[in-house]
């Protein structure tokens, strides 16, 4: 069995900040459901945060409980009714989370007196400018945690009736910065090397592979920008 698309028409996932508590609600089913009534062939939802330091902001959606998978299940039932395909965007903000909505004028990290939490990633090196809260440098046990909540936000979404998931590695989330020496200064396995630089992006991927069915296809979104001016 595998997915097939009824046009080559894709929605990409954009962020939209609506979520309450990260559930979706009826803004949702109407942004999402309003491209399956316009035809496209593939829907994809938004970045969705696979834990609670995976948010980039207190708005975004999330897939982390049974609440939120039948949450949803309403959306992807109706993307399928109209004939498109529901697809997922799995993601972690890494140290570039505890930020406002982009449309509070303020792009910054928000302050733990003002409702922000901890990031992490693989070195305690912010993000830069106004995004300045230190990330914790994420330990063996850390990583194995991430590692987790991206297998069981996997696992939750094929229960919420998805088809096709994508791993958020781009745009300086925590996917993204274990692949750059910029950001990633580890001294272990996990760093120094382009092999271990890799290694977290593609164990993960590895390990989600596994726990979803094998026709289903598993996409992996990349950047090609450090956000550095060198």
């Amino acid at each position: 069995m595998r997915v097939t698309l009824k046009n080559r028409i894709g929605v990409s996932s954009m962020v939209t900040w609506q979520a309450v508590d990260g559930m979706p609600n009826d803004f949702h089913i109407a942004h999402y459901g309003s491209f399956a009534l316009g035809g496209a062939g593939l829907v994809m939802t938004e970045a969705t945060a696979v834990e609670l330091r995976g948010r980039i902001t207190p708005a975004d959606t999330r897939i982390w409980n049974d609440e939120q998978v039948e949450g949803w299940r309403r959306i992807t039932t109706l993307i399928k009714s109209q004939g498109a395909v529901p697809a997922i965007q799995l993601a972690h903000s890494g140290r570039k989370g505890s930020t406002p909505v982009i449309w509070s004028n303020a792009k910054r990290s928000l302050p733990d007196s003002e409702g922000g939490w901890p990031t992490i990633a693989p070195s305690a090196i912010p993000f830069g400018g106004d995004i300045d809260k230190v990330p914790e440098e994420a330990t063996g046990v850390d990583i194995k945690v991430l590692q987790r909540a991206y297998v069981s936000a996997a696992v939750r979404s094929v229960k919420a009736g998805f088809q096709i998931i994508e791993l958020h590695y781009a745009h300086g989330y925590l996917g993204s910065v274990w692949l750059s020496p910029k950001s990633n200064q580890r001294t272990d396995n996990y760093g120094g090397s382009l092999e271990n630089r890799m290694r977290f992006g593609l164990e993960t991927a590895r390990r989600v592979r596994e726990v979803i069915p094998k026709s289903m296809p598993l996409f992996v979104r990349i950047s090609v920008t450090d956000y550095a001016d060198n």
